[in-house]
């Protein structure tokens, strides 16, 4: 007897199963196949690119490009950005004015959060790059937080 069980989520199968299952892992698509793909089922090219970062499923893609929510939040995400990028004071009381309200449960949440790590990703990465060839100590907030330049994956998107 064969039986073919699928998952996305190896961790929630019991241990059990697990044991006695042959595993075989097959990689994520790349995510321009994805973005493309996006593309071709007729999500914006501006919103493709973001929602390509945070799913590998096509459908999911379209579905996530298609919210409202999300796109609110995308939208409070890149306004949280641009006032800490300009040390705004009113930053954080924009977090409990704005934010709380796009993300009310505990999924919106995380998505907003991934969507600040999307954002500050490559500038992150830039910053750490010139800590390590210089000798002085650079400030890493300021540095970071200039992420809507051309090196953020989220640079010019309007939502």
């Amino acid at each position: 007897m064969l039986i073919i069980l699928t998952t996305t989520n190896r961790n929630g199968l019991l241990p059990t199963v697990l044991s006695r299952a042959q595993v075989i892992q097959f990689p994520a698509p790349r995510r321009r196949d994805v973005e493309a793909q996006l593309v071709k089922a007729g999500v914006a090219a501006s919103r493709a690119g973001v929602v390509a970062r945070m799913t590998v499923s096509v459908d999911d893609g379209v579905a996530l490009a298609n919210d409202e929510d999300v796109a609110k939040r995308i939208h409070v995400m890149l306004q949280l950005v641009a006032r800490l990028a300009a040390h705004d004071e009113l930053a954080f009381p924009f977090i409990q004015t704005d934010v709380v309200k796009a993300c009310p449960d505990r999924d919106s949440q995380r998505q907003f959060v991934r969507l600040l790590a999307l954002a500050t990703r490559k500038p992150l990465i830039v910053v750490t790059v010139q800590r390590r060839r210089c000798s002085n100590k650079m400030p890493v907030l300021p540095s970071l937080l200039h992420c809507r330049g051309p090196q953020s994956p989220l640079a010019c998107k309007s939502y």
